[in-house]
């Protein structure tokens, strides 16, 4: 009798120390890193790290969360809260997953756990950097062309054609 009851009071004290409430809690060192993305590969970083990438980049943001009740997670760019539409995707674990990020992107993104025990939070500063988007391309192209019609126009006889070409993210218009 005396073992069940030495037994039975390990056992009730294992469960309530599990499942004890508590505080949300996010789960990454205080300090983040800093990392430098040199080409457009998707990055993988925890929420805290700070990070500086290149335009047309996905970017993934980690935020490692504890907590009895689960937490709740939510995110924000520059203070105002981002959902799950567009290019912002929020998983299940609380992961942000930025596809193509621009220019647009950079600001700080903040992880924020919250149950009725408390919260936690944690930042991220991105800097997006990068000549040219896609829209830039675009309009170059269009101004290439509204700045040579009248030449392509006028001289159709001489079986002139247009051609264009990206090379490192530069464009070129080469007439032959």
């Amino acid at each position: 009798m005396n073992v069940l009851f030495t037994w039975l009071s390990w056992y009730f004290k294992q469960i309530i120390f599990l499942t004890a409430p508590s505080k949300p809690t996010i789960d990454v060192p205080k300090k983040g890193k800093v990392i430098p993305a040199t080409d457009t590969i998707p990055v993988v970083v925890n929420v805290g790290d700070n990070i500086t990438a290149l335009t047309n980049t996905t970017i993934r943001i980690n935020c490692p969360v504890s907590g009895v009740p689960k937490p709740k997670i939510t995110w924000t760019r520059n203070g105002e809260e981002i959902s799950s539409i567009g290019k912002y995707r929020i998983d299940e674990d609380g992961t942000l997953i930025m596809t193509v990020a621009n220019s647009n992107e950079t600001g700080l993104f903040t992880c924020r756990a919250i149950n009725r025990f408390g919260e936690d939070s944690r930042t991220t500063k991105t800097k997006l950097i990068g000549k040219f988007t896609n829209y830039v391309v675009i309009m170059l192209i269009l101004f290439f062309i509204e700045r040579n019609i009248e030449y392509l126009l006028t001289k159709p006889c001489q079986n002139k054609t247009v051609s264009f070409q990206l090379k490192s993210r530069k464009l070129f218009g080469v007439i032959n």
